[in-house]
């Protein structure tokens, strides 16, 4: 699967876990909320370890989209930092409202992605390139971060060092807390 096709795959799951959010009890709002933060957490840092610099390099005149989804990026890891401090009031208002926030964050920066930037890396990479670039994507899955950093800056020295051992952390949280994904 090329880099494209993942990362689209990884926007509609998210819209999913949006949508049981919005739908679900208390219990299956919590356990949805977790899957979101955990998601977009991996997801961001993927991103910013591999697409936006192979993109950054292959195509300087994409610059500026790359610097704007990294502002989104970090803006949407602050909110993710906020729900996950506070997941135990999953069921209230006033996480629901930060929530919609979010969705709204990031229902923003899939639509720029997939409507400016994924097209012109899609002209400009070959199939060959995307395709390692995809397998290289999916498997530093295993070795992002599963939850919220906004401190670590949203660059690929960053997130190879300092993000790798905020995952291994994560990891840890996650087995001690019962809270994990697939």
């Amino acid at each position: 699967m090329d880099a494209i096709e993942l990362l689209t795959r990884d926007h509609r799951h998210i819209e999913e876990l949006f949508g049981q959010f919005r739908s679900g009890s208390d219990e299956e709002r919590r356990s949805s909320a977790e899957a979101i933060i955990r998601e977009l957490s991996i997801h961001a840092a993927i991103e910013e370890e591999l697409f936006y610099p192979a993109v950054r390099k292959q195509m300087p005149a994409c610059r500026a989209l790359v610097d704007h989804g990294l502002d989104e990026h970090q803006q949407a890891k602050e909110i993710l930092a906020a729900l996950d401090g506070m997941i135990d009031r999953s069921h209230t208002k006033a996480f629901a409202d930060m929530m919609e926030v979010l969705e709204k964050t990031i229902t923003d920066h899939v639509e720029e992605e997939e409507g400016e930037l994924f097209p012109s890396v899609r002209d400009r990479f070959t199939k060959t390139a995307l395709d390692a670039l995809g397998t290289a994507t999916n498997k530093a899955k295993n070795d992002a971060p599963t939850r919220p950093h906004p401190h670590i800056p949203g660059n690929q020295a960053a997130q190879v060092v300092v993000g790798r051992a905020a995952a291994v952390v994560d990891r840890m949280r996650d087995a001690v807390s019962g809270r994990g994904g697939p």
